[in-house]
């Protein structure tokens, strides 16, 4: 660690905290710090976006825990920017609002926070390493706690009402279009499902989730329009669906019903009625009747 000298006031912690509770080595550098300097500032360093898989905390949970754990210490924060240079303007900004325009600043970076090595900062910078840790897994005892409880009630109830997107596809050949039935339903529907974060556009996930559901080999999919899909598992929350609707023309294959689709049966486009979907799917089918088979 970078001795302090007279004329170093500040140390000042970059790190992003996303911790249940602080690690008994982070714990251990920062008193050591606070033992060596007048002030230590923690800057928390914040994803541009709330409470996602990484970044389970927002920035008010991790400075109440960091506050608990070091009530003599400054807490500030800063959210990555667009660019490396807008980002290192963020947390400067941070550090000058704690300590005015002083120099005698000496920055101690967890590698783990934003990948700050490229950033371009007017201070000296010591990048620190942070032992591996095994990740934290909720026990059985830790659920059956009542903070447990509150946790994720917390969690839920902060989200903002959500659009789940979704694709359906008319598998189309000549003046036939194949659709699917799952188990326990009686009537047909369009084959389609969620968009996965690896899909890289709506027409991709269209195609992938028309062939993995019936082994097909189809073309392009043809956008035709959107949706709002009233799944009977969303009608009591506010969350819900909206699917992109598209016609993809078979290629090849022989159809066979996988996933989560129990039949595939080939209909004529110009005989079907609404009455031939499941209740949900009926809207789908009147968007592509109006803007023409």
């Amino acid at each position: 660690m970078t001795q302090n000298t007279s004329s170093v006031l500040y140390a000042v912690v970059v790190g992003t905290f996303q911790q249940i509770e602080i690690g008994a080595f982070e714990k251990a550098f920062i008193n050591q710090l606070q033992n060596q300097f007048p002030e230590v500032i923690l800057v928390i360093a914040s994803a541009p976006i709330p409470s996602s898989k990484n970044h389970p905390l927002d920035i008010e949970t991790r400075k109440l825990m960091l506050e608990k754990e070091f009530p003599n210490a400054k807490i500030a924060s800063f959210k990555k920017q667009i660019s490396a240079q807008a980002t290192s303007q963020a947390l400067e900004n941070a550090i000058i609002k704690e300590v005015g325009e002083s120099k005698d600043c000496q920055l101690f970076v967890f590698k783990e926070s934003n990948n700050l090595t490229q950033y371009e900062l007017s201070y000296p910078i010591e990048w620190v390493d942070l032992p591996e840790y095994a990740p934290h897994i909720i026990s059985d005892a830790d659920r059956s706690q009542e903070a447990y409880r509150v946790g994720v009630f917390q969690t839920v109830r902060a989200q903002y009402p959500k659009v789940f997107p979704t694709v359906d596809v008319a598998i189309v050949s000549g003046d036939k279009v194949l659709l699917g039935r799952k188990p326990q339903q009686a009537l047909f529907r369009f084959i389609g499902g969620f968009i996965d974060p690896e899909d890289d556009c709506f027409e991709d996930a269209a195609i992938r989730e028309a062939e993995e559901e019936t082994g097909l080999k189809l073309t392009k999919a043809r956008y035709i329009g959107t949706a709002k899909i009233d799944d009977w598992r969303y009608r009591e929350e506010v969350d819900k669906i909206i699917t992109s609707f598209f016609v993809a023309e078979y290629e090849g294959g022989t159809p066979t019903a996988q996933d989560d689709i129990e039949e595939l049966r080939w209909f004529d486009i110009t005989s079907l009625t609404e009455q031939d979907f499941v209740e949900e799917h009926r809207v789908i089918f009147r968007l592509w009747e109006k803007k023409g088979f």
